[in-house]
Parts: C-alpha cells; structure tokens; sequence
C-alpha cells in the first residue's frame, strides 16, 4: 500500500508498493474513469432497465433500481477518492497522515462515506433495518463479533458504531476488500488491518490484530467477523467434514449450526488479550439473506423484507482468558445467535406477502 507498514498492516510488515499501485489504477483509476461515463449513459441505461422491468412484470422496477445504485456507487467511490486526494495533498502528500488532526480528517470522510453508502442502498435497494439494544454499543472499548452473510452487512457493524453511537472503530478487513476502492485508501490511512487468510504465517497475522487493540482507544470499538468469510451452506459443509478429522468436538458443534458458520477465535482472542479491558458486543442480523449474490440481489430488489439487527453486551469479567475456554465460550455464543437468526427467519417468513 502507498502509506501501509504503519495503518493498514497495523506495523507488521511492509507491502509490495508496486502491486498496491497497480492495484490502486485499476481499482481507483476504473472508477474515476466510470463515474462520467456512466453519469451520461444513465438516462439510457434506466429506461433500458426499466422496459426490461415491466416486460418481466417487475413492478418494482428491481432491475432499474439496481442500475441506479450501482451508477450511484461508483460516482461515490470517484468523489472520495478526490476527497482522499485532497486529504492526502493537505497532509504534506502523506507524510503528516497519521497526526491526530489528519486521522480525525480521515475518520470523517469514512464516517461520510459509510453513511451515504448506507443512504444510496436504502433509497435504491430499499433496505429498511431495526435496531434493538444499541443502547448496548456504549461504552468502549468493545470488541464487536459480528455475523458475516453479505458484503453489504460489512457495512452494517462500522456504521452503527461511527454514525450512530458516535465512536471510533478500527476493523479487521478480509484482504479480499483492498479491491473496494473506498475501503482500500481510507481503510490504510486509518488505524485497521487487512488479513490474509492464505498466509502461512499466520502468528504475524495474529501479532497485527493483537497491536491494533493495544493501541486503541478507551472510547473505540474493534470489529471482527468471527466466522471468516461470507457464511454459505456449501462451506459450513465442508467446514464440518474437516473438522470430523481434525477436532471431532467442535465438528459436533458446528453441526448444530443452521445459518452461521463455526466461528474462529483466534483473532477475536488476539483483540481481547490486546485490549484486555474490552467488554464483548455480538451483533446479530436477519434480511441479508437477500443480498447474498448477484441473483438473490436481482430477484429481491425492492427488498421484500426489513433486516432486523440485535447486539448483546457482555462484560469482560465472564469472558474467559484462556484461549480454549474463549473458543469454547464463542462457540456456544454462535450457537445463541444461530438459533435467534433460525427463529427470526421462520417470523419473516411468516410475514413475507
């Protein structure tokens, strides 16, 4: 990364600049280049959406709406990389970036940009969420376990802690996510990591995470998805038949999973042994189930159903320290959460027209 070895990798390791650069022209480049085009044929290309609509009798104009959120996305990722380009300029072109006037800069283009993107699905996909226990995001530091079952619930966990309850966050990223351009600059100008779950080294990996929370700050939520990656039945399958070889216990335990994959507790524990103080926050969702691909996404827009999203808080003091304790303690906590998603679901169901 341009500015990486002290944000994005958290001080671990250095960054091929040439691949982040190359990266960067393709990603950053791509959508500077798309906004205008895209800004002209928009008129066209909504009628042409909208004709396909009512030909196939989607009376919602699904697919229309998907063509203006995706024109409205890459219009935002161009105009917060020009933001991120000034910021980076009026930084002494990024040798200031990680003073604390430059990082509260920073945090508030993230917090504009996360509470946008947020606006730009609600008023296209027609996302419609409810929130119980927010009350419960404060006071920090927490460390937030967070379902993972869409790209776009990636979103949710990060603005409820910047935009709604007013904290700072620091987020453990898939790698994968440095190709979201927005994501990419400000998430490594900030104080985040972007984890490589192919390392082989990944006690590094683990070293970066636990430096992230050491540095955090009292009034700060640090966000992980314990899970790994985006929970879909075909994995927690072959999830399951590995650990039958490998742990025979926690094979028995993510069979009793129905829509979360087992989770890992590795680096949640590497969080909590950096930030010691930390209270744990679960967040727990329903209604993503319909972003979950590009033919959920089409075939649900306007999305039929509102997401539902529930925290529980739970204080350090009954949060084991031992790493196989914690492991044991998530894994019965995923096993809480798995069956309010399995009953939540079975109530949208019955609601659904």
């Amino acid at each position: 990364m341009i500015i990486t070895a002290v944000a994005g990798d958290y001080r671990t390791r250095r960054v091929s600049r040439p691949r982040t650069v190359l990266r960067r022209l393709l990603t950053v480049g791509g959508v500077m280049l798309a906004a205008p085009v895209l800004l002209v044929l928009s008129p066209v290309l909504l009628v042409v959406a909208a004709l396909v609509d009512l030909v196939m009798g989607r009376w919602g104009l699904g697919t229309a709406r998907i063509v203006l959120f995706v024109v409205g996305w890459v219009v935002l990722a161009a105009v917060t990389a020009v933001a991120a380009f000034v910021l980076w300029v009026a930084e002494g072109f990024g040798t200031r970036t990680h003073t604390p006037r430059a990082q509260a800069r920073e945090r508030s283009l993230e917090t504009w940009w996360l509470g946008t993107l947020i606006g730009l699905i609600r008023s296209t996909l027609g996302l419609r969420y409810s929130i119980e226990g927010l009350d419960l995001a404060r006071p920090g530091p927490v460390v937030v376990l967070a379902r993972h079952v869409s790209l776009v619930d990636a979103l949710v966990s990060p603005v409820l802690w910047t935009n709604l309850a007013d904290m700072g966050i620091r987020v453990v990223f898939m790698a994968e996510l440095r190709n979201e351009p927005s994501i990419d600059v400000v998430g490594h100008r900030l104080p985040n990591h972007f984890v490589d779950r192919t390392s082989s080294d990944m006690g590094t990996e683990l070293a970066a995470m636990r430096a992230m929370a050491a540095d955090s700050g009292p009034d700060e939520a640090l966000i992980i998805y314990p899970e790994g990656g985006l929970s879909r039945p075909a994995k927690r399958r072959r999830i399951v038949e590995k650990l039958r070889s490998t742990d025979p216990e926690a094979a028995e335990r993510a069979e009793r999973l129905h829509h979360l994959l087992p989770p890992r507790s590795a680096g949640a524990a590497a969080l909590l042994e950096g930030r010691p103080d930390a209270d744990v926050v679960v967040v727990g969702h329903v209604g993503f189930e319909q972003l979950t691909d590009p033919v959920h996404i089409w075939r649900s827009v306007p999305l039929r159903y509102p997401v539902r999203i529930r925290l529980w808080r739970h204080s350090r003091a009954d949060v084991p320290s031992g790493r196989e304790e914690f492991a044991r303690w998530l894994a019965a906590r995923w096993e809480e959460l798995d069956n309010w998603v399995d009953h939540n679901l079975e109530t949208t169901d019955e609601e659904k027209p």
